[in-house]
């Protein structure tokens, strides 16, 4: 299964837009908030996507009719994926409490935006599955989709579950 993941997407669909064209084999997309409005635009063109959000800090300073949650808890196949903007868990400082959150919901992986800038890592044994089995910890950063601090160009997440594991990495928008 492919999955797209966007973050910080601040008004500019068109970026989300061609990353959907890049992999038109993706099923599911995940929005991990500032621009879930943006949403509009692609479940309009692409009805048949799944698509999952949570709100980051720029939707906690509107006020909106929706009852977007601050996280999310989603198990896919036999993964299950903790999604967040990261601004309630300070990720501009320190990774430390999204990652204690993201342990406490059995998550092996957790994905977060909010800094704007691309995050790819895989903490071995860090945390124990439900047999108290030694289990891993993959903290992916999608970076922006509209306006990255990294000086590198905009960019987004792709992640596979495939029978032989997990795979993370980055697409970008040129």
């Amino acid at each position: 299964m492919k999955i797209l993941i966007f973050s910080d997407s601040h008004g500019r669909s068109a970026n989300m837009l061609k990353a959907i064209e890049y992999h038109p084999d993706a099923e599911t997309l995940l929005h991990l908030g500032d621009g879930t409005d943006d949403l509009n635009d692609v479940s309009e063109k692409y009805p048949a996507l799944t698509i999952k959000h949570v709100k980051g800090n720029r939707e906690d300073c509107l006020f909106t009719n929706r009852n977007d949650s601050p996280f999310l808890v989603e198990r896919v196949e036999n993964k299950i994926i903790y999604l967040c903007h990261g601004h309630r868990h300070n990720v501009s400082y320190t990774e430390q409490s999204l990652i204690y959150s993201a342990i406490c919901h059995n998550a092996d992986i957790v994905l977060y935006g909010h800094t704007h800038i691309k995050e790819n890592k895989y903490l071995p044994d860090i945390s124990q599955d439900e047999n108290g089995e030694k289990k891993g910890l993959y903290v992916f950063n999608p970076g922006s989709i509209s306006r990255p601090r990294d000086g590198l160009y905009p960019s987004y997440g792709i992640i596979e579950i495939r029978s032989d594991g997990v795979l993370l990495s980055h697409g970008l928008i040129k």
